[in-house]
């Protein structure tokens, strides 16, 4: 059910103190959800690593700065509303985003959401729980854009 050590933060804080998703902070910081992620929940943020963000071309990024509805889109699919810890599914899942993307978690000796990796157990806070992904989980209108 998670470590007790963890259960006194938020996912934000919990995604800080890990220190590998620098470059997914700055984008809910510039999307302008890191008061709702702050808050209550509870939700699970599929978080993609640092590593998940080099196949990503620059121009993509430009591009997202200056259209801030399309960055907050991006962010918002990598967040769920709900409790649950992922890396315990024994059968597929079928999720929604904040952003209204359909999210099918595969359990396996992979586990899976989307074409992402999930790359360890999630990670349990106060208000919902973080999952590190290899990947990030772009908008069907954005996917052509993005590598």
């Amino acid at each position: 059910m998670g470590r007790p050590d963890l259960w006194h933060r938020n996912v934000i804080e919990l995604a800080v103190a890990d220190g590998r998703f620098s470059a997914f902070l700055r984008a809910i910081q510039s999307a302008g959800l890191f008061e709702l992620l702050t808050g209550p929940g509870p939700f699970i943020l599929f978080a993609p690593v640092d590593t998940a963000f080099v196949s990503i071309s620059q121009g993509f990024f430009q591009r997202l700065r200056l259209a801030p509805e399309a960055l907050s889109r991006l962010v918002s699919c990598h967040v769920v509303r709900g409790a649950m810890e992922i890396s315990r599914l024994t059968d597929p899942c079928h999720l929604r985003s904040l952003a209204g993307k359909s999210l099918t978690v595969i359990p396996g000796r992979i586990l899976r959401v989307e074409n992402a990796r999930i790359l360890a157990d999630d990670l349990v806070s106060r208000n919902g729980s973080l999952v590190p992904i290899n990947r990030l989980l772009l908008p069907k209108d954005l996917q052509e854009h993005g590598t």
